[in-house]
Parts: C-alpha cells; sequence; structure tokens
C-alpha cells in the first residue's frame, strides 16, 4: 500500500500525463417551445438513450495540486421518444443517435491525502460525424448544425497499478448551448453524462 502510495505521489509529479478510456453515454435533448411540428416529417424526442464512448486525453500538471486537461471523444449523443412519418401512420419511439468528436478543455484539480481525487470544469466543442434515426436508418446529418458546443464537469478516482500506470474511474457531463437543429431557431440542445474507466501514463 505504501508503495502504491508513493507511486502516486510520483506520478503527480509528472508535468505531463496521458489517458485511454472508453465508457456509456446517457444522452437526451431539450427541445424549444415551438419546435415540436406535426407537419413535420420527423420531430425529435427527449428520452434518454445510451451508447458507448472512447477518448484520449492529456493533462499538463502546473502543481501537485492543478492542472490543465484536454481530451478527445468519440462521443455518442441524441434522444429517443421521437417520431417520425411513415406514409400514412407515424413511427413512434425513434430514437436519434448523434455521433460526434468531442474535444472538451478543463481545469483540473486534484486532492486527498494520496492526491487520488479529482474534479474538472471547462468547456467543449463538438463536430458533428453522423445523424441518424433508428427507424429507417435515414442520413439526417445535414438537417444538423455542424458543431456543438457547451460546458463540462467530471469527477473521478485514480488506483496506482505500479509507478507509471494508474487505473481511473471517471462520471462526467456535458451541458449543450448550441441549438443543434438547423434552420430552426426552436431547435435542440444536448445533455449528455458519462461512466468511464481507463488507465493513465
Amino acid at each position: 500500500m505504501i508503495l502504491g502510495f508513493y507511486s502516486l505521489s510520483k506520478a503527480q509529479d509528472k508535468k505531463v500525463e496521458f489517458g485511454l478510456g472508453f465508457g456509456i453515454n446517457s444522452s437526451y435533448l431539450t427541445l424549444g417551445n415551438d419546435y415540436v411540428d406535426v407537419n413535420k416529417p420527423y420531430n425529435l424526442g427527449t428520452g434518454l438513450i445510451w451508447e458507448p464512448n472512447l477518448f484520449v486525453s492529456a493533462a499538463y500538471n502546473f502543481n501537485p495540486t492543478w492542472a490543465l486537461k484536454a481530451k478527445v471523444y468519440y462521443d455518442s449523443k441524441g434522444g429517443g421518444g421521437g417520431y417520425k412519418k411513415d406514409g400514412t401512420k407515424n413511427a413512434t419511439d425513434v430514437y436519434f443517435p448523434l455521433k460526434y468528436i468531442t474535444v472538451p478543455v478543463s481545469a483540473q484539480i486534484t486532492w486527498g491525502r494520496e492526491r487520488n481525487w479529482y474534479a474538472t470544469g471547462g468547456g467543449y466543442v463538438g463536430f458533428l460525424l453522423s445523424a441518424k434515426e433508428n427507424y429507417t436508418n435515414k442520413d439526417l446529418k445535414s438537417d444538423f448544425s455542424s458543431t456543438d458546443y457547451g460546458l463540462t464537469t467530471g469527477i473521478g478516482l485514480k488506483f496506482p497499478i505500479n509507478k507509471s500506470l494508474k487505473f481511473f474511474i471517471e462520471a462526467d457531463g456535458q451541458f449543450g448551448l448550441a441549438n443543434i437543429v438547423a434552420n430552426d431557431p426552436d431547435g435542440a440542445n444536448t445533455i449528455r453524462t458519462a461512466f468511464s474507466v481507463g488507465i493513465n501514463f
């Protein structure tokens, strides 16, 4: 145990720390007051959907307490509970997975006697890769804005493996400030939380 604490303490002295991680996202959309229109070919919903994520990270440690941290996510957002017109009927419970490359940049504070707890806060920008609905799998990318942005926060815990590696578990959230629906001022915003694990080195 003492050796593990010593390893974690020495790791805090590293100026740059990298990470690899993966996890699961839960996401939903908040809709504008006048967004829903039965005459549209489809309407987004506010239901929760679950999708995987993958990411890499780099943190520059100014001192043992404070760092600047950046990540690059292959991120999934979107919402469920929507509907789509299909001839003379409507398909319900349609979900809309939106795939992004998301780049959060955050301040990170580390604390605890062994300095194994950390919290982050900052902002993010996301670049849309694809947008579909699960009923016909139709490509809807042109209906959405190419970028998303907003605020991000998170908390995590590290466990030393050896002198150079640490296992981490973390939870983080992204709170969209951008209207992601193209050409619709009433559009939608993304809300996404994630639970992830990974390795720092």
